[in-house]
C-alpha cells in the first residue's frame, strides 16, 4: 500500500469514518453518516443558509432531488452551476 493511501485511511480511521477490525461493528456505517450529513445540509439549505445549499448540490448524488434542491438554493432561484453564496449571498 503506498504512503498516500495509508495516510488517507489512517486519517479516516482516526476521524471515525472508517471502521477497523471486527465486522460486527454496530456503530453507524459510512452510508448512515453520509445520509445524515446530506439531511443536515438539506435542513440548513431550507432554512436559508446558502453554503449548505452549495454542499448539498456538490455532495448529493447527481440528478437526485436533494442535488436539485441545493442547485436551486432551496427553491429560491433557477437551477444553475454557480454557488448559492454568490447568487443569494451569505445571511
Amino acid at each position: 500500500m503506498n504512503t498516500t493511501i495509508r495516510i488517507v485511511v489512517g486519517v479516516a480511521m482516526a476521524a471515525g469514518l472508517v471502521a477497523c477490525g471486527d465486522d460486527d461493528n454496530d456503530g453507524p456505517t459510512l452510508d448512515d453518516q453520509y445520509q445524515a450529513a446530506l439531511e443536515q445540509y438539506e435542513k440548513g439549505c431550507e432554512e436559508g443558509h446558502p453554503g449548505d445549499c452549495d454542499q448539498l448540490r456538490i455532495q448529493a448524488p447527481a440528478g437526485s432531488e436533494m442535488a436539485e434542491f441545493g442547485a436551486t438554493c432551496g427553491d429560491r432561484v433557477e437551477a444553475a452551476t454557480s454557488a448559492c453564496v454568490h447568487r443569494i449571498g451569505i445571511p
